[in-house]
């Protein structure tokens, strides 16, 4: 009887065009966080805070220079069209600001994923070299521990397509989008750099890092990004990846530090050489506020009811500005305050302030006993609350519709008077409202 056939194995589609609009491939452990590598290589939905954070898409990019080309290259496909003109949390008509939409990017890009791999080709007919992505999660079936590390990897492998040598670089970028409030700084590792917060008063949750490093001993890594606003620093960036710079500067020494940092891997490729780079992320995040469980049904608690929904005041309109650095503006300073109508337990500002800047909403509060409190402030703009006067928690970027726990923070409260204040961005009229429930530690935690 002759031998059976081996049935042969089907083959992974290949995607195309609009079919990579909404592909997003997550990286990570187990259980450890993710960094979803987008169907055209664009890297989003950054997930490192023991949440889901699907419309975080902070401003880390890989990029290609080629010497003699016209222009260096985003290492993605084209742009969505969805992100440019229907952005959860940018803003369009302002530039998009924090977005690296405008930068040049390869002409096709493909997506394939067999997991625990995913698999993105790249292609543009005024470039001689063709680039494939692949981005792996650790994954060793049988072992836990080894398949939940916070780590993730892409690897890029260029391929000279031509008869002529290729000089070129490499480079990674990215804003330090660990930053959650005050004390935030860009350090360096072997061969990468690493971005940090530490934890902030009454918020220890706050803590983490995220480092990015390769494995190539040519590696240089600039940790001093050049300090300004708006678009400066990308601005600067891209000035040095269009000329082909490799960059080595160590963390500025005076001052404020950088808002981020990159990295740079020159490379030579003979005619039909290929180079494969490997780039690794690690993330540590210590802390969290989540909880699983609490109390059953039934009466609330006492601590538990949404006690901040009303008796708000809001401040005039302020400049626009980095909300999670905004500095404190309390009930007792002249900021033409006023009265904020309940709504639903809602407080909204979109009918009672301009579109653009920065609002301040404050009241006070009687707390009938001495304890540490879980304070919860659910938001769409960006916001940094105060109590007391003091900076607690801080939470930078847009979400729409807003969720209902953004922000925590743990804050000692005795018995007694309390003021609340929440700097509020009101992100190009996509800041509505906040709302802001607390409850004790012990419910907390129950």
């Amino acid at each position: 009887m002759p031998p059976k056939k081996e049935k042969a194995r089907s083959k992974q589609p290949i995607h195309t065009g609009q079919c990579l609009d909404r592909v997003a491939f997550p990286l990570g452990g187990i259980g450890a966080g993710m960094i979803s590598l987008e169907g055209t290589g664009a890297l989003s939905q950054v997930s490192l805070r023991h949440k889901p954070d699907v419309h975080h898409e902070p401003q880390a990019f890989a990029a290609l220079h080629v010497k003699g080309a016209k222009t260096a290259r985003v290492l993605e496909g084209p742009v969505p069209m969805w992100k440019a003109f229907g952005s959860q949390s940018g803003e369009p008509g302002n530039g998009l600001n924090g977005r690296t939409y405008g930068l040049p990017r390869f002409a096709e890009a493909s997506f394939q994923a067999r997991f625990p791999f995913a698999t993105v080709s790249l292609a543009d007919p005024t470039l001689p070299v063709a680039v494939e992505l692949t981005g792996w999660s650790p994954f060793t079936p049988g072992a836990a521990d080894d398949s939940s590390l916070p780590v993730a990897a892409i690897e890029y492998r260029f391929v000279n397509r031509s008869a002529q040598p290729v000089e070129a670089v490499f480079s990674f970028h990215a804003a330090n989008f660990m930053k959650t409030g005050d004390g935030a700084r860009v350090g360096t590792t072997v061969r990468g750099f690493v971005l940090e917060q530490p934890a902030l008063p009454g918020q220890p949750e706050a803590e983490g890092a995220f480092a990015a490093f390769t494995d190539d001993p040519a590696t240089a890594v600039d940790a001093a990004w050049f300090r300004g606003g708006w678009f400066d620093a990308l601005t600067m960036v891209w000035n040095h990846v269009a000329a082909g710079d490799v960059v080595a500067q160590s963390p500025h020494a005076e001052g404020a530090p950088g808002g981020g940092s990159s990295l740079y891997v020159p490379f030579t490729l003979k005619a039909g050489e290929e180079n494969t780079l490997r780039l690794h992320f690690a993330w540590y995040v210590p802390r969290s506020t989540m909880r699983v469980g609490g109390p059953g049904g039934g009466a609330q608690p006492p601590g538990s009811e949404p006690f901040l929904a009303d008796g708000w005041q809001v401040s005039r309109l302020m400049p626009a500005g980095e909300v999670t650095a905004a500095p404190y503006l309390g009930l007792d300073a002249k900021a033409d305050w006023t009265a904020v109508p309940a709504a639903g337990g809602f407080v909204d500002v979109h009918n009672l302030r301009g579109q653009s800047g920065i609002v301040y909403l404050a009241r006070r509060v009687q707390v009938e006993s001495d304890g540490e409190r879980i304070l919860h402030v659910g938001h769409d703009g960006g916001a940094r609350v105060f109590v007391d006067g003091k900076p607690v928690a801080a939470t930078a970027g847009t979400v729409n519709p807003a969720p209902v726990s953004r922000t925590t923070a743990r804050v000692t409260l005795s018995r007694g008077e309390h003021e609340i204040v929440v700097a509020f961005d009101r992100a190009g009229g996509k800041g509505w409202a906040l709302c802001a429930p607390e409850r004790s530690q012990a419910e907390h935690d129950r």
